[in-house]
């Protein structure tokens, strides 16, 4: 069946939207670096409005994903990435 023209409008806007995410992520070259304390805070703080005992920030590249910070109420669990299917 054919896509209607407002889905494929959409796909390509999704396209649009992944490539720009992507040629920021690039931009900022953000992955690989040391954590900040500042993401920590981030995260603590949403944890504590969402009333979470468990966050994180992570980066999608086009190849991985990056965690800029994460808590974990329960270590040894598996993270995000290994308990998820592939994100393409």
């Amino acid at each position: 069946m054919p896509l209607s023209a407002a889905r494929k409008r959409k796909k390509m806007n999704d396209r649009q939207v992944d490539s720009t995410r992507l040629e920021a992520i690039e931009r900022y070259a953000i992955l690989d670096q040391e954590r900040e304390a500042a993401f920590d805070d981030i995260v603590q703080i949403a944890c504590g409005i969402l009333g979470t005992s468990s966050g994180m920030i992570t980066l999608v590249n086009a190849e991985r994903q990056w965690f800029l910070s994460e808590k974990v109420s329960e270590p040894g669990k598996p993270r995000w990435k290994e308990a998820s299917a592939p994100w393409r």
